[in-house]
């Protein structure tokens, strides 16, 4: 059981990518192939981090990713 949704994420992270920094690799590379040009990604969990940002329209493109390939 996770205590949170941080928790889940890095186990989630782990279990996919080895390691957090295996998986934020991988974040940043699906973030360019999407066309993401505001978005840098430094840890799985969302949580303030110097060079840690995301613009609005780019959550949006990952919204309707989410939305179109997993409906």
């Amino acid at each position: 059981i996770a205590v949170s949704g941080n928790d889940a994420a890095v186990a989630l992270a782990e279990g996919v990518g080895g390691t957090l920094e295996q998986f934020v690799a991988m974040m940043n590379r699906q973030a360019q192939a999407w066309g993401l040009t505001n978005s840098q990604f430094k840890n799985v969990t969302g949580l303030t981090e110097a060079g840690h940002y995301s613009s609005a329209r780019d959550l949006s493109v990952i919204a309707a990713h989410v939305v179109e390939d997993f409906p």
